[in-house]
């Protein structure tokens, strides 16, 4: 068994890019019997087995090595796992200390708007973390950074008695309230919960007692957390907090080899039963996201991770460009120098016949794909491929837009999902195409499994739906990812 398993290790290097190992995506059961088949003995049988008490768990320590282990240690090998496991777990900190502020900056405005004149909702910097004692570099480096910055709390005006009355009325419907107003009816109903005789009928008293109990707890786990004495790891009952972090910018910093999406996924998986599940938490997140969504704030991971997630700039120096003092310093008026007065020599107009006729070439509107089906149209070819370098520019994918493509069409990413919608809507075809933009993100963001499942599915060949431009078309295109493209993703055009 250990050579087997040791010629399997030997051989991986060699099966091609980093993302071919178990990306592939899964086929049909008649074509491959494989991935998509569950050869693993059922628990039910075992246990009808007379060799049960004696075999289970090393079957069952087997099964859980070649399903999850072997998988995951393929995906992101130990090598760069260990690498960048204290940085991960520091990241997953930062997101989690962000999210703690800005549902604390949330609970300030309301409880300033419902007339405390001494919030106990204190979000100035000095106030909130200089009472951390953190151990790693990383979090020392941010809290140094953030206590050297100068930040004035904003200051509210109070509600009108009719906007109090419309809050009290929303929150006593109980129905699901998003945005700001649902982070405090959220801290509301877990307060009301453990209050004697709950809140009926509820009063403002109500509403501003919850909000001092969420800010104490808020400020106990930010504590906690820049202290680094949490057990809050991947937070795997958040699945926004990896969402965050897979589309930051920091991901280029684990992402060597090409791991950084799967090692982020390994360091959630292993460390579920390790860490603190936090409820209330996992209710204010997805609130505090859709507030900075509405908001149009430019980081949604919020304004402190960006202090925190600095590691390119500290690596060349330049970390403290975005906390530079700003002194004022005295502008020297420029003295302003009399320029002599060259008198110009007038020529004689040279006669000329009629004006030059320039042509002016029409630069092409539109999207690289749409100017390949053009060409294509002109030419009278059958097939053309489509500049993957260009077509990358067509439309870059803010992280707001990546993050939502990402959770709405997170279902098509499976095997099974995928199969259902051909068979039973006909994906794929001209009836219902393939939405060109979502296909563009697969490829951008290198989710090789999702691709392969839907060339496993529909074939290398399918229409799209090019929704990038003004005038949607449908066009009949093939996508390939083998030798001849260099094992990079890449799209023809058919007429």
């Amino acid at each position: 068994m250990r050579p087997l398993l040791f010629f399997l290790f030997l051989i991986t290097p060699c099966l091609g890019k980093d993302y071919i190992y178990f990306d592939l995506g899964e086929n049909e059961e008649r074509d491959y019997k494989g991935h998509s088949l569950d050869l693993s003995p059922k628990k039910s049988d075992i246990s009808k087995s007379i060799l049960f008490e004696y075999v289970s768990y090393d079957l069952l320590n087997m099964e859980k090595f070649w399903l999850e282990e072997l998988k995951e240690g393929i995906n992101c090998p130990n090598y760069y796992f260990n690498k960048n496991y204290d940085y991960l777990r520091y990241l997953f900190r930062l997101l989690a200390l962000s999210y703690h502020y800005e549902g604390l900056k949330i609970f300030r405005g309301y409880d300033q708007r419902l007339g405390a004149k001494k919030s106990a909702c204190e979000t100035d910097y000095q106030e909130v973390f200089n009472k951390c004692r953190p151990t790693g570099k990383d979090m020392g480096r941010f809290l140094n950074r953030v206590l050297r910055l100068e930040n004035k709390p904003r200051r509210y005006s109070t509600f009108r008695k009719k906007t109090v009355k419309k809050i009290l009325k929303i929150f006593s419907e109980k129905k699901e309230i998003k945005g700001s107003l649902g982070v405090i009816n959220s801290g509301l109903r877990d307060w009301c919960f453990s209050k004697k005789g709950g809140c009926i009928p509820l009063k403002v008293l109500d509403i501003k007692k919850s909000i001092r109990k969420n800010c104490h707890k808020i400020r106990q786990n930010i504590q906690r957390i820049c202290s680094e004495k949490d057990y809050f790891y991947g937070l795997s009952n958040i699945s926004e907090m990896k969402l965050l972090l897979e589309f930051s910018h920091v991901l280029s910093l684990v992402d060597q080899g090409g791991h950084g999406r799967k090692c982020l996924e390994r360091f959630v998986n292993e460390h579920k039963s390790k860490e603190l599940k936090l409820i209330q938490f996992s209710k204010v997140v997805p609130r505090v996201l859709e507030h900075l969504r509405k908001k149009k704030s430019r980081y949604l991971q919020g304004d402190l991770f960006l202090y925190g997630s600095l590691k390119e700039f500290e690596e060349k120096g330049l970390d403290d460009f975005l906390v530079s003092s700003a002194s004022k310093k005295e502008v020297k008026k420029k003295e302003k120098i009399k320029k002599k007065k060259i008198p110009i020599a007038l020529k004689a107009k040279d006669k000329t016949v009629g004006p030059k006729k320039i042509e002016v070439k029409k630069k092409f509107e539109g999207s690289e794909f749409k100017k390949t089906a053009f060409i294509l149209k002109e030419t009278g070819m059958s097939k053309l491929a489509v500049n993957m370098k260009k077509f990358k520019k067509d439309f870059l994918f803010s992280e707001d837009v990546a993050l939502r493509l990402k959770v709405e069409f997170a279902d098509f990413e499976n095997f099974e999902i995928l199969k259902r919608m051909r068979d039973e809507k006909n994906l794929g075809s001209k009836d219902l195409p393939v939405l060109l933009l979502y296909l563009k993100f697969l490829i951008e963001f290198k989710r090789h499994e999702a691709l392969y499942n839907m060339v496993n599915t529909l074939g290398d060949r399918f229409y799209v739906l090019n929704d990038l431009d003004d005038e949607p078309k449908i066009h009949l295109i093939e996508i390939k990812n083998n030798e001849k493209t260099s094992w990079d993703w890449q799209i023809y055009v058919f007429k």
